[in-house]
């Protein structure tokens, strides 16, 4: 657990673990052995980074989610000094800061230091490997796996997946999407809101993210081919863990979670969770829903058991 008002360190080894190629005829035997060249100079890498969890950067994460800042009728949330970092908001912390002129040209920051001929970044998804119950409050100094810790020891050991891609060409072929279309029957309890170039901006100043796919439509719809601008993945993922966490009772420890992108979600368009128990409620299958019912984005969290006793 994360709190308020903390200092927090982060060891972010920014390692590639694993490499999917997938349209191999894009790379020569020369790019092919670059990739591998890169994928082992990353799994060397090691930083340690530190931040704060200050008071008035969660709050204003507070009133860019539509689960906090009232407009969905519910009341708005103000957080206070000490108190406890909700789920998956630490995703705000640790963002690559680097000088302007070192971004790519579509607004990505250079941390990965991907091949030239890899352009292209996307968000594709996640996973805590431990939650640990280490109180981190607000206004206390973190060290990034992600491997998330306060002066009391770990409090979250995560691995992120991204892609990277060649840029789009006018002869490139269309991605054929994979679409899966949500059951409604299967939902238990769900939250609907609409995604906002507001609320989109403030996430992006929030986590130091430029990419123009949050930020710019033309370049959206002439560069990268999408209708709109899209929903950033970390956004998505903790507007999921924000519905679970309002349907689950104090006594229920979440001891891992998961989430993959599956398609985008765009600003404008309504976007409905869903969260689904498994039968005994010791695992619920969240899902983010576009405004055709395709899922955009699943998470799987699976609770520690109960102690014998407590009523489910």
């Amino acid at each position: 657990m994360l709190g308020i008002g903390g200092q927090l360190h982060v060891l972010r080894p920014r390692c590639l673990g694993s490499l999917v190629v997938t349209g191999r005829r894009h790379f020569s035997e020369d790019q092919a052995a670059e990739i591998t060249a890169w994928m082992r100079n990353m799994k060397d890498f090691r930083k340690l980074e530190e931040d704060r969890i200050d008071l008035n950067r969660v709050h204003q994460l507070f009133v860019t989610l539509p689960s906090r800042d009232g407009s969905t009728g519910g009341p708005v949330v103000k957080p206070k000094m000490g108190d406890t970092l909700p789920l998956g908001h630490h995703l705000i912390l640790f963002p690559p800061i680097v000088p302007g002129h070192q971004l790519h040209e579509d607004g990505t920051d250079s941390t990965y230091a991907a091949p030239p001929f890899l352009t292209r970044r996307m968000w594709a998804g996640g996973a805590s490997i431990s939650i640990r119950k280490t109180p981190s409050r607000l206004d206390k100094m973190c060290k990034q796996l992600k491997q998330l810790s306060n002066s009391v020891g770990v409090a979250v050991t995560e691995r992120r997946s991204h892609v990277f891609l060649p840029p789009r060409s006018e002869s490139s072929r269309p991605v054929r999407k994979v679409v899966q279309f949500f059951d409604p029957t299967l939902s238990h309890f769900s939250f609907a809101f609409v995604p906002t170039p507001a609320m989109l901006f403030r996430f992006s100043a929030l986590t130091f993210n430029a990419h123009m796919i949050h930020l710019d439509p033309e370049f959206c719809r002439k560069v990268d081919g999408h209708p709109e601008r899209l929903v950033h993945g970390p956004l998505t993922a903790m507007m999921l863990l924000e519905l679970m966490t309002k349907h689950t009772s104090p006594s229920q420890t979440i001891s891992s979670y998961s989430y993959r992108a599956m398609n985008p979600l765009v600003v404008g368009k309504p976007v409905t969770l869903h969260g689904t128990w498994s039968r005994g409620k010791e695992t619920v299958r969240l899902t983010a829903v576009d405004h055709l019912g395709q899922e955009g984005m699943t998470a799987d969290v699976r609770f520690e058991p109960r102690p014998s006793g407590i009523e489910q």
